[in-house]
């Protein structure tokens, strides 16, 4: 949910800047909201990818062991289809907060230039 609203800060001044022709604002910010959703892609895939490999891992674990049963199978599956907020590394959110407050700017400045 905090994905789509720092999203949705990122990509607001981009209509308010084509309404008034701030073409460089607006070029500014387009660039903004793709850095943004670009981060917020590679986050989300990181911490699936970074869950995933760990649920793997257990499961080849047990299996090697012996002790891995059908429901500890299923098990192991939805747990490596969970996300893992924990796992993305803290540059990718600082990148990602960056951009927001970038964003924040950007809605700002153009309530002061209008």
């Amino acid at each position: 949910m905090l994905a789509v609203i720092s999203l949705i800060i990122c990509l607001s001044p981009i209509y308010f800047y084509y309404v008034s022709d701030h073409i460089l604002l607006m070029v500014i910010s387009i660039v903004n909201a793709v850095v943004n959703f670009w981060f917020l892609g590679v986050s989300l895939n990181y911490a699936m990818r970074r869950h995933s490999l760990w649920a793997e891992q257990v499961r080849k674990a047990r299996e090697i062991e012996g002790r891995l049963n059908p429901e500890e199978e299923l098990w192991l599956h939805k747990i490596g289809n969970m996300l893992q907020a924990e796992a993305i590394p803290d540059w990718l959110i600082w990148i990602t907060n960056v951009t927001t407050m970038m964003g924040l700017i950007l809605f700002i400045v153009y309530w002061f230039i209008k």
